[in-house]
């Protein structure tokens, strides 16, 4: 009864760790522009009774429709964001709270994953704790995008399988690919949870599984496919345009080689700390990385010596995880580790703590390497958190920016800035449209603008293709980033970017992140 006392205490209290790191980060850190995009589609479907992502310019752009409908991503996450901010107040930080919450889900989930696997409250403990702190995982949990949630879904699918399937196997299946469905209608990334749940449904119950089971598993896949059916019919053009462009483009289509060099060069070292220009203290994180895979050869071990049936089912699903993340999520970005990490900890808490009760010496090597990589995972995240970015840059540019727009003389146009997408989060969200060529030219500005004195729109070509002119610029990474695309699809335009930043504007405020620009004479 004391050692179940202290294991809820310890339950507890990881989630209170968590819960404490991941929201003062949230309130902490700059917004970027992916925040954005995802939030427009939510706001527009309460305000406005649509989907679209309106804070982006599609004029000149294969995004077609995407003013009022949003395909180029699944809409799951829209509709509970949607739903979220009938219940708390919308805005930047009560989107970041949804990931927090659905991290809460990814960690009970790993929990009752790793308990249900090894009979074993210490691994799980460990492994809940070992995931809530992970720089990697804080940062999905702390942020707008919708891989924490499409994750939560995917590891509470699979707790869900384990935990039900040998009391009621019907349910296990009619819930647990309920769960892969709502992974997969959050992000695309969500193939991985679709692959996962059939490969553990064949490693521990394929002599068990009847007709039934397989047509209770395929109903949440019929029902799925038809409510995003109902809404792709709204435009089929739009959808094949945006999802064309933003899913087949990532499809995996490298050689094996380069394949696997990418996957660990451009995805894993630079999410824990290898990325151009950065600190030898950010890249000492490169040993929590290694311990991962020390975990991850450990259980190995451990499944062959015992012949663990279970352990084996999860060693399958974390190949099946990774050679899917190689070989067909082309998008080889950081902040997709989040999909397959809970794995990793998992198998670095199983292999800690069978070292921690195999003998004196590899308990002490087991818990020196836990101790040191839990304080570098705590360091880093609380170095973040001490930089407080959003109030440090983020809110001195939009003080600036503010400042300009009130010194404009009145007229009747608004003033245009033209910036990234995460400006929105302070100077408001619109859906404004503007047709030129037309009578009057007018702008028609929609919901949430804040004042009716400007309009804000994210157009990289600064108004070559919409025949907007702005009037305020507002240059960031990725905002300069897309130049560089620019001058590889249309050439023109990048020419027209360069020499309308050279000759009409001028910089007026400059920080570590955004630089200011005005028109010149404006």
């Amino acid at each position: 009864m004391a050692r179940l006392t202290l294991h809820s205490v310890l339950f507890v209290v990881i989630v209170l760790v968590y819960l404490l790191i991941a929201g003062l980060t949230a309130v902490t850190k700059e917004p970027y522009t992916d925040e954005a995009w995802f939030y427009s589609p939510a706001i527009n479907l309460i305000e406005n009774g649509h989907m679209g992502t309106s804070i982006k310019e599609m004029v000149g752009t294969p995004w077609t429709k995407m003013d009022r409908y949003t395909y180029w991503q699944p809409p799951v996450h829209f509709i509970i964001q949607a739903g979220w901010y009938t219940i708390f107040p919308d805005g930047l930080f009560s989107m970041r709270f949804l990931s927090i919450f659905f991290g809460l889900i990814c960690l009970v989930s790993i929990f009752t994953i790793v308990r249900k696997v090894t009979d074993n409250y210490w691994m799980a403990l460990l492994a809940m704790f070992l995931t809530g702190i992970d720089v990697t995982f804080i940062e999905s949990a702390s942020d707008g995008r919708m891989d924490m949630m499409s994750t939560a879904f995917a590891f509470a699918a699979f707790a869900f399988y384990l935990f039900t399937r040998e009391k009621n196997l019907g349910k296990a299946m009619l819930v647990g690919h309920l769960l892969v469905v709502l992974s997969g209608l959050t992000h695309p990334n969500g193939i991985l949870a679709l692959f996962g749940m059939i490969f553990l449904n064949i490693c521990l119950d394929r002599k068990n599984i009847v007709t039934g089971h397989v047509l209770l598993a395929v109903i949440p896949y019929f029902v799925g496919a038809a409510g995003w059916g109902i809404y792709i019919l709204q435009n089929p053009t739009a959808f094949w345009d945006q999802f064309s462009v933003n899913f087949l483009g990532k499809v995996g289509s490298r050689s094996i080689i380069d394949a696997v060099r990418s996957e660990f060069v451009e995805r894993y070292l630079y999410a824990y700390g290898w990325s151009a220009g950065s600190s030898i203290l950010a890249k000492l994180k490169l040993f929590a990385l290694l311990t991962y895979f020390g975990g991850v050869i450990g259980s190995i071990f451990i499944a062959g010596k015992n012949r663990d049936r279970k352990l084996n089912a999860l060693l399958i699903l974390f190949y099946v995880f990774f050679l899917v993340m190689v070989f067909l999520i082309g998008n080889k970005w950081a902040r997709y580790m989040v999909y397959i990490l809970p794995l990793y900890t998992a198998f670095a808490a199983i292999s800690a703590v069978y070292l921690i009760q195999f003998s004196r010496i590899t308990k002490f090597v087991a818990v020196t390497i836990l101790i040191v990589i839990c304080a570098m995972q705590v360091g880093s995240d609380v170095r973040r958190i001490q930089d407080d970015s959003y109030h440090n840059v983020y809110l001195p540019a939009i003080e600036k920016i503010r400042e300009l727009y009130n010194n404009f003389e009145s007229d009747d146009d608004p003033q245009i800035i033209m910036g990234g997408s995460e400006l929105a989060f302070e100077l408001g969200f619109n859906s404004g449209t503007f047709e030129p060529g037309l009578e009057g030219d007018t702008f028609e500005p929609g919901f949430n603008t804040g004042t009716s004195d400007y309009i804000l729109i994210e157009d990289p070509a600064l108004g070559y293709f919409s025949g907007r002119s702005p009037d305020i610029i507002v240059l960031e990474p990725h905002f300069r980033g897309w130049f560089a695309l620019l001058e590889i699809e249309h050439p023109e335009a990048f020419e027209y970017t360069q020499n309308l930043l050279e000759t009409e504007f001028e910089s007026v405020y400059e920080n570590r992140k955004f630089e200011v620009l005005v028109r010149v004479g404006g």
